[in-house]
């Protein structure tokens, strides 16, 4: 669509120049006035012209049969992402653009309207005069001539403008403005439109004053007339009227004098240049000549129910023969090197052992002069195809066919599903092969379209092992639902494999995909989640695996005592869903759930900056933040132990810790027996001194770690621990452990 559009518009930009350059120099106006017109119907026609040509047809991909078991295939329906659509985002704004046009070109119209129906009119000679108040220069829009009232009644309006004006009405020439005005709309983008309704407009004033000179014959007064109009202002867009271009060429036009033979020689100049503009811009269409085009079309819908029908090419090149299938189950595309006879049958390359199970069968033997095909089974020829002269040859097993290539590929998309790509994984190497062809997994959009044509297929995907989910997703995004039917696993060895969990299913329907769910319980100490089958399954979390540990939610921001208030400006900012996922007292909710607090219901919040490989799907969000109300704060006081009372000093019964803020050090004192089980975690949620800042990150001896790794580890097994401000509000925790 886009190539049709840049030819249009170079088609008329060059119709333009021809214009300028031979024809708007003489006095042949009225035709002028249909070659404008005309040019840009042409210009829109002559690129869906279609020119049938001779053309060297591109070699045929290289493609090696691979062999699959089909019979034990598992489908997966292709996600629902898409991958961004660029042209989607241009052509809204062409559209928008287009709109804010056609607006203006509405809003001028009505301004006429309003012009007409709010002034007198006064009916005369086939038109209706409008009386206006607004010191202008005669114009005239469709049948309606606009003029100063004043001027009217005092009959200061000289005939030869009046014949001027009346002119433009009779000859309708308000039609032409208003519809390069309308397209001019629609193609804003193309400048060619611009020069277009210039050089329309001055003809229409060419024709204008011809008719003029034609009735009053005083060529000489009628210019001093229009000299002295000159200086008037007109405010109507659409109106023709005597401003518009008064230059030269209008004044010389008057007193010019043609040649009745030069004219028609112009006008016959214009058959061949149509005709060389139709040549230049038509469409290229590969063809082969055929007189038995119909018969071949009859032939395949005839034979497409047949269980062996196959239709098949060949093509050469230098030292081999590509020989490829449209719709073979097993094979899409074979190299035969030259002087060496091979057997083909639906499996591809075969042994003469091969044949009795293959559904049909012949040998190919190409050489310098010509390809020998000899029918083995179910084929009814033998045939021998003469140099191929960069041309393709198509075959079934009815014998040669010939055929324009538009028709025989319409055909085909109708009455045949092309074999779709299989990509072949190298679980040892780590490489992706696609149609065995070595592929970088992230050109895998222009390498798929290559093989499907551009068409919507369905990929295959052969390996043994572990398929990841990660990959899938890749190829998802990358292909999107306008080239990707489905995915298909081809092998019964093969497995997804996503966050520790291994799965095997014969067919999944997108739409049938359970939500995946992910639920920790602290207060029972469970989590809860289900599999990509549907099984939901309940452990506690001292009893998940390493790999079941992975797909842990994350925990919400650690509670803080400390009061802090939330301004106005952050808490309207907290209602934003990409950037920032909330609880409030301890629940995860909808950023929307804000819109029933205010800031100042909220006794402190705290938060902290999330690294992408801490997100997860639920909370993808940069940003966590706990708000916390009053009441939710005294009950978590209420909860808290006792501190250690003052009076015993049993150096047993306190292990001491300290923060390092800077070059001073904050001392905690944590008791030790009655506390067994708190953890680093728990330390850091109930700190005075932290609980004055967001923590931006935890490092763990020199290693940044996620903020539920610090409650694995026991607080009597803390060696040092340090806090560093990077800012006014935030800091980064430092620890080091024992061992």
């Amino acid at each position: 669509m886009i190539t049709y559009f840049i030819k249009s518009g170079i088609c008329l930009a060059l119709l333009l120049a021809f214009y300028h350059l031979i024809l708007e120099r003489e006095k042949m106006h009225q035709f002028n006035r249909f070659y404008l017109l005309g040019s840009v119907l042409f210009s829109f026609l002559a690129p869906l012209y279609k020119i049938y040509i001779e053309v060297t047809p591109q070699a045929s991909e290289l493609f090696v049969p691979m062999i699959v078991d089909s019979n034990t295939a598992t489908e997966i329906v292709t996600s629902q992402t898409q991958e961004i659509d660029y042209m989607l985002y241009l052509a809204f704004a062409y559209t928008i653009i287009a709109l804010i046009l056609l607006v203006r070109f509405i809003k001028n119209l009505v301004s006429i309207y309003l012009k007409i129906k709010h002034h007198q009119k006064i009916k005369k000679e086939k038109a209706t005069i409008i009386l206006v108040d607004d010191a202008i220069s005669p114009h005239t829009f469709w049948n309606y001539i606009f003029i100063n009232k004043e001027e009217y009644n005092s009959n200061k309006i000289e005939t030869e403008l009046y014949t001027h004006e009346l002119t433009h009405a009779l000859q309708k020439h308000t039609f032409d403005v208003l519809l390069i005005e309308f397209l001019q709309v629609i193609f804003w983008i193309n400048p060619t439109f611009i020069f277009l309704k210039k050089a329309i407009k001055l003809n229409h004033e060419f024709l204008a004053d011809n008719k003029v000179i034609t009735i009053h014959k005083n060529t000489t007064e009628y210019q001093y007339l229009l000299l002295n109009r000159a200086a008037w202002n007109n405010d109507y867009y659409l109106a023709s009227n005597l401003n518009y271009l008064l230059t030269k060429k209008r004044l010389l036009m008057m007193t010019k004098q043609s040649s009745r033979t030069k004219i028609l020689l112009k006008k016959l100049a214009v058959i061949p240049v149509l005709a060389g503009f139709t040549l230049l811009f038509a469409e290229r269409v590969e063809a082969y000549e055929s007189a038995n085009n119909i018969e071949f079309l009859d032939a395949v819908i005839e034979k497409k129910t047949k269980e062996n029908l196959f239709i098949a090419s060949i093509e050469r090149d230098d030292n081999h023969v590509h020989l490829k299938c449209y719709n073979c189950e097993r094979w899409s595309g074979l190299e035969i090197p030259l002087n060496k006879e091979y057997t083909i049958t639906d499996w591809g390359f075969s042994t003469d052992k091969h044949v009795e199970i293959a559904k049909y069968a012949f040998t190919i033997k190409a050489t310098e002069k010509e390809v020998i095909l000899k029918g083995i089974k179910n084929i009814s020829w033998n045939s021998i195809i003469p140099p191929l002269n960069n041309k393709k040859h198509f075959f079934n097993q009815q014998g040669s066919l010939e055929y324009k290539k538009d028709n025989l590929e319409e055909v085909i998309k109708q009455y045949v599903k092309l074999e779709a790509p299989t990509l072949f994984i190298d679980q040892k190497t780590n490489n992706y092969y696609l149609n065995n062809r070595l592929i970088n997994i992230d050109n895998i959009r222009s390498e798929f379209l290559k093989e499907t044509k551009g068409e919507k297929s369905n990929l295959k995907i052969f390996t043994t092992g572990k398929v990841l989910m990660s990959l899938i997703k890749t190829i998802r995004e990358k292909l999107s639902k306008k080239y990707l039917d489905e995915i298909v696993l081809t092998n019964s060895l093969s497995y997804l494999y996503e966050d520790g969990v291994s799965f095997k299913t014969s067919k999944i329907e997108y739409d049938s995909i359970p939500a995946l769910k992910r639920i920790v319980n602290r207060k029972n100490e469970t989590f809860t989640y289900t599999t990509k089958d549907g099984r939901e399954i309940t452990k506690k979390i001292s009893e998940l695996t390493e790999e079941e540990k992975k797909i842990l939610p994350p925990p919400p921001p650690p509670v803080k005592l400390k009061q802090k208030t939330l301004s106005n400006k952050l808490f309207q900012d907290f209602k934003n869903t990409k950037k920032y996922a909330i609880w409030i007292d301890g629940k995860a909710v909808n950023n929307n759930v804000l819109n029933s607090y205010k800031n100042t219901d909220f006794y402190n919040y705290t938060g902290s900056f999330v690294h992408k490989n801490a997100r997860s799907k639920r909370f993808p969000q940069e940003y966590q933040y706990q708000l916390n109300t009053k009441e939710y704060i005294q009950k978590i006081k209420k909860q808290l132990p006792p501190p250690p009372s003052k009076n015993k000093k049993n150096v047993n019964s306190e292990k001491k810790l300290g923060w390092i803020v800077g070059n001073k050090a904050h001392e905690i004192n944590i008791p030790n027996k009655s506390n067994e089980k708190l953890n680093v975690f728990d330390i850091i949620s109930h700190d005075k001194i932290l609980n004055n800042y967001t923590i931006k990150r935890y490092f763990l001896n020199n290693k940044e770690v996620p903020e539920q790794h610090l409650k694995k580890i026991d607080y009597l097994n803390l060696e040092t621990t340090r806090m560093k401000k990077i800012s006014d509000e935030e800091i980064n925790i430092y620890i080091t452990t024992k061992n």
